[in-house]
């Protein structure tokens, strides 16, 4: 495996490694993905592939990177990874670094920028190199990752059944929900669209005036400081149902709200089920009571099939969305028996 980060670079004796998370987007036939791809062919060993990194330090990051290591290992491929450590320019200069490398057969790109995408695309097309975009589209490449919308609805609805459950049926005066409008990342918009959708779909009544969408953070730290802000804003509140963006982002809502000591006036559902979601959900009793999972566990055993079946000239969907289900307290174990993936 070789290894470039943005301190050193290095080559490292081994497997592989990598990989990441954020919108949907593409046309055609989605084709759902989960746990269904085949082993790799032996005709696909010995090829190098590249990998370029949403954020190496990112928790759910380091559950998809170990799944995209062990699955080459397992295809016996030779992994090129590169850090977009979370910034456009950086992306963009790790394109460049992949399309110099000599011998990479399929790029695997995971940037979250999706205006910065499109120049990526147009790096990787004039090298000649095949990419599957993860999680953000990029324009005419295969996509692989969050169906946005409906991981989006799950929450929301997962957030009313919980409000209803601890607060009676249409108890609901508030409902706040996480948006980030950065540059480049509209699509992130379908996630939050989508919280919102669940929401006015599992609950009717509640008023379009009472549901607050309000701007977060890729930073936990900041995104809890906009929830401190919020319930600050609305005293009056007493049933607040909050949908954030991610699992660390959610589990920061909850010390937001206990240190504004209204832990008894807030439910919260993240997006990801990554260690830090289900660590909590397998933990004592918080606010944040479910997220959306992603299956991060999954990206590295979808991810390699599809690469190999590129690298042997096979035809694969342009659309290929993760399979998504609302964890809760009540349900984790039965979905991760041996608790946190990571």
């Amino acid at each position: 495996m070789y290894h470039v980060s943005n301190r050193k670079a290095l080559t490292v004796l081994g497997a592989a490694a990598v990989l990441a998370l954020a919108a949907s987007a593409c046309s055609s036939s989605p084709a759902a993905s989960g746990s269904t791809a085949a082993a790799s062919s032996k005709s696909c060993a010995g090829n190098t592939i590249a990998y370029a990194s949403f954020q190496e330090s990112a928790p759910y990051f380091a559950v998809v990177d170990k799944g995209i290591e062990d699955a080459a290992a397992k295809a016996h491929l030779k992994l090129y990874m590169v850090d977009n450590n979370l910034n456009a320019n950086q992306a963009i200069t790790n394109a460049n670094l992949i399309a110099a490398h000599p011998g990479i057969k399929v790029v695997l790109e995971s940037n979250y920028y999706q205006t910065e995408n499109a120049t990526i695309g147009k790096i990787f097309a004039q090298a000649k190199l095949p990419t599957i975009a993860i999680d953000i589209a990029i324009p005419g490449d295969p996509y692989y990752g969050a169906n946005n919308t409906e991981a989006g609805k799950l929450a929301g609805q997962g957030l009313v059944a919980a409000a209803n459950q601890k607060w009676g049926t249409n108890s609901t005066d508030l409902a706040l929900v996480e948006e980030q409008t950065g540059p480049g990342q509209q699509l992130i918009m379908e996630r939050t669209d989508g919280i919102v959708a669940g929401i006015k779909a599992a609950d009717p009544s509640l008023p379009s005036s009472s549901i607050v969408v309000f701007e977060g953070s890729t930073d936990p730290d900041t995104a809890g400081a906009a929830v401190a802000a919020q319930l600050s804003a609305h005293p009056n509140a007493k049933h607040i149902i909050i949908g954030m963006l991610g699992d660390a982002n959610g589990v920061s809502a909850s010390k937001a709200a206990a240190e504004a000591d209204r832990s008894s006036e807030v439910l919260i559902a993240g997006q990801g089920g990554d260690g830090v979601g289900i660590s909590t959900l397998e933990g004592p009793p918080t606010t944040f009571i479910g997220t959306t999972d992603y299956r991060p566990e999954d990206y590295g055993q979808d991810l390699i099939p599809l690469a190999c079946d590129i690298i042997e000239g096979k035809k694969v969907p342009m659309v290929n969305y993760i399979h998504h289900i609302f964890l809760t307290r009540g349900n984790v174990r039965s979905y991760y028996p041996h608790g946190n993936p990571s």
